[in-house]
C-alpha cells in the first residue's frame, strides 16, 4: 500500500505521460519543428532589419513570423482541448481523494468539543480545546484508546503525523477543524522557504520535470 504522497507521485507520472502521448499522436513534430526554425529565421531577419532602420522589411518579417505562430497554435489546439478535459477530470478525483478532511465537532462544554474522522481505512477521535479567545488546540487520539492525555496537541497550521501521513491541522472554530494532507519535501524550496506542499503543489513539482522528460523521449515539440 502506498502513502498519499507516493500515490500522488504516481498519478503525476501517469498524467504527464498521457499528456505527452496525446501531443505526440495529434501533432506533427517534424512540421512543428520546422515552424519553429522558420519563426526563428524571420525573428532574426526582423531584428537585422530594425538595426538597419528598414522598418518596412522589419514589419514584413514580423508579419511572416506571426503567421507561422498562428499556424503552430492551430496544431496545438486539438491536443490542448483533449488534455484539458482529461486533466480536469483526474485532478478533480485527486483533489477529492488527497486534499484531506473537514472534521465536524460537537460541543461537550464551553471549552471542549469532540468529533471523529475517517481516512484510508483508519478512524480517529479528535478533541478541540479552547485555550483563549483566539487559540484552539486540537488533540487527536492516534492510539484509538479513548485517552487524549497521552497525545500531542496542535495549534493552527501545525503538523501532525498520523499513520505515516503528514497533516496540516487547522481548527476553524470549536465546531470544525480542517485537516489537509501535505508532503514533506526532501529539501527546502529556496526563497519561499517551503518545507511542505499540499497535494497540488506536490503534483506540480513532480509534473513539470517529468512532462519535459516524456516529451523529449517521445519527440514532442
Amino acid at each position: 500500500m502506498f502513502l498519499p504522497y507516493q500515490e500522488i507521485f504516481i498519478w503525476a507520472l501517469i498524467i504527464s505521460f498521457i499528456i505527452s502521448v496525446i501531443y505526440r499522436v495529434f501533432t506533427k513534430p517534424g512540421e512543428i519543428r520546422q515552424l519553429k526554425k522558420d519563426m526563428k529565421f524571420y525573428r532574426g531577419k526582423s531584428k537585422e532589419a530594425q538595426k538597419n532602420k528598414d522598418t518596412k522589411k522589419a514589419n514584413e518579417y514580423m508579419s511572416e513570423m506571426m503567421k507561422l505562430s498562428q499556424k503552430q497554435m492551430k496544431h496545438n489546439m486539438k491536443p490542448m482541448f483533449i488534455t484539458m478535459g482529461i486533466v480536469l477530470v483526474l485532478l478533480g478525483f485527486i483533489n477529492n481523494t488527497y486534499s484531506g478532511v473537514v472534521v465536524e465537532t460537537t460541543l461537550i462544554d464551553e471549552v471542549t468539543s469532540l468529533g471523529y474522522f475517517s481516512y484510508a481505512g483508519f478512524n480517529h477521535s479528535l478533541r478541540s480545546e479552547k485555550l483563549n479567545e483566539t487559540d484552539i488546540r486540537v488533540v487527536i487520539d492516534t492510539n484509538d484508546n479513548n485517552d487524549f492525555s497521552d497525545e500531542k496537541g496542535y495549534l493552527r497550521d501545525e503538523i501532525a503525523y498520523i499513520e505515516n501521513t503528514q497533516w496540516s491541522v487547522s481548527p476553524q472554530d470549536m465546531n470544525r477543524t480542517t485537516m489537509n494532507i501535505i508532503t514533506k519535501l526532501p529539501f527546502t524550496i529556496p526563497i519561499l522557504n517551503w518545507e511542505y506542499l499540499n497535494w497540488l503543489g506536490w503534483y506540480i513539482l513532480v509534473t513539470l520535470p517529468f512532462t519535459w522528460i516524456f516529451r523529449k523521449f517521445l519527440g514532442v515539440e
